[in-house]
């Protein structure tokens, strides 16, 4: 196993024992805002997939979050499916649809996808908004957790064991030769063309599989929420996952997991410190584009530099 493997598979276990202690230890409030955290860092992960490897800046993620847990609470409310045959039949719709979406959305260029993506986003959004038979503005309310997981412990435990698992998957996809083609199209697109690749067969591909790690973190949110709602459509959704990938390092495997804890916090707990949250979360994104341009865990990070020098420090000594 090469030596980064080893790093990263010790700083995942840490991660993922940190959460699962402070999610089942310290009470229901808590459990909550870390059950947001894990959720909000699976849809980071899977924005990074086309925004951080493939240079695809997609104004529209949320939408791919947010109509995976309508779907699934529809097939549960209206059409009275067992839970987990919806979670089944969720992800196939989902796979469809974002096909779709990403054929119509990569017809052009990048910058034509950006504004396609958004449009579609905002189309979606308001349709789900003014729809009565989805709940219109009020959404749907429904449980659809079984009774075994009544208990938050045991619902957060499940929402960190698939968002665990998910990110597994993510892993294994960064460091396949798949990724390796999207960077190569990322930083010069007309090399990979020449070399005969097809970059929107590529675009398209990445564009589904970020959607499908997206809709799985949607329907956890459904759990989690007992209900889908048109917040969960906002586009402010999608900016908060720009800022993850931003603020904890485009393209880094960990910087949307630093990045989402942080977003998280900022939107859960800070609230109850002060009511300009929103402006300390702009201020301190301007510092980390101002300073460290490709956010906190990048290799042109100070504190990534600092930490490389004291641990080649270390190993002389």
């Amino acid at each position: 196993m090469e030596k980064n493997v080893k790093t990263d598979l010790y700083i995942g276990l840490v991660v993922l024992a940190a959460y699962g202690i402070a999610g089942t230890c310290f009470g229901e409030s808590v459990s909550k805002i870390m059950s947001y955290v894990v959720i909000m860092t699976l849809f980071g992960l899977s924005f990074n997939l086309q925004f951080g490897y493939a240079g695809m800046t997609s104004l529209g993620h949320a939408m791919y979050f947010g109509l995976s847990g309508y779907i699934l609470v529809a097939l549960c409310l209206k059409g009275n499916l067992n839970v987990w045959l919806a979670c089944i039949l969720t992800l196939a719709i989902c796979f469809v649809l974002y096909t779709l979406c990403g054929i119509i959305c990569l017809k052009n260029n990048m910058m034509t996808f950006t504004f396609l993506s958004m449009g579609l986003s905002l189309s979606v959004s308001t349709m789900f908004g003014k729809w009565l038979y989805m709940g219109g503005t009020v959404g749907l309310n429904c449980k659809i957790a079984p009774a075994w997981m009544n208990d938050y412990r045991v619902m957060f435990l499940f929402i960190l064991a698939v968002t665990a698992f998910c990110t597994v998957l993510i892993y294994l996809l960064s460091k396949s030769p798949f990724v390796a083609m999207l960077k190569g199209g990322r930083e010069n697109e007309e090399r990979l063309i020449f070399l005969g690749v097809n970059t929107n067969r590529l675009h398209t591909v990445v564009f589904v599989i970020s959607g499908i790690f997206a809709a799985a973190a949607g329907m956890l949110f459904a759990f989690r929420n007992g209900g889908a709602y048109t917040a969960s459509l906002d586009a402010a959704l999608s900016f908060e996952a720009i800022i993850m990938c931003v603020v904890g390092g485009m393209g880094s495997f960990f910087g949307p997991v630093l990045g989402g804890l942080i977003v998280a916090l900022v939107y859960n707990w800070l609230p109850s410190v002060t009511d300009y949250y929103q402006g300390f979360l702009g201020f301190f994104v301007l510092l980390i584009v101002y300073f460290m341009r490709e956010g906190l865990l990048s290799k042109s990070s100070p504190l990534m530099r600092m930490g490389k020098k004291k641990a080649k420090t270390s190993q002389e000594e």
